[in-house]
């Protein structure tokens, strides 16, 4: 896989969600991107309404780390026992960062309908992808 620098060294963002979290969390048309600093997968999750739907992804960063996360709510949690952090933004953005290195870490972002589910799906996304991850 990839190095101790770069753990996920070309390791495609969409594989890193298990096909059965997928379906459960009902995100659906993953595409590959680079979003920033980041190699990104993105879905769409789709509710009744606008008010309960997201835009979903996976961000894997090879150059910083969970200390990296600059936002005034961060806070630092576990996932599954790995170190992460947690961070919203006031439009409705929020992400679970979890540890790869001191210098490298996966992003697990939810944005778009209310805070709170947002919130609640990017806890629940980061919970699937933590176990695919390297220790």
């Amino acid at each position: 896989m990839g190095s101790a620098a770069d753990p996920l060294a070309g390791v495609d963002p969409c594989t890193l969600v298990p096909a059965a979290a997928l379906t459960r969390l009902r995100l659906a048309d993953g595409a590959s991107k680079t979003l920033g600093k980041a190699r990104a997968c993105q879905w769409r999750h789709e509710g009744a309404t606008l008010r309960d739907s997201y835009t979903v992804s996976v961000e894997i960063y090879s150059t910083v780390g969970i200390d990296d996360l600059i936002a005034d709510d961060a806070r630092s949690t576990t996932v599954n026992g790995r170190p992460a952090k947690t961070a919203s933004e006031s439009q409705g953005a929020c992400v679970v960062s979890l540890r790869l290195t001191d210098s490298s870490r996966v992003d697990n972002t939810a944005i778009g309908g209310e805070k709170a589910g947002a919130c609640r799906l990017a806890s629940e996304l980061a919970a699937a992808v933590e176990p695919g991850l390297p220790s």
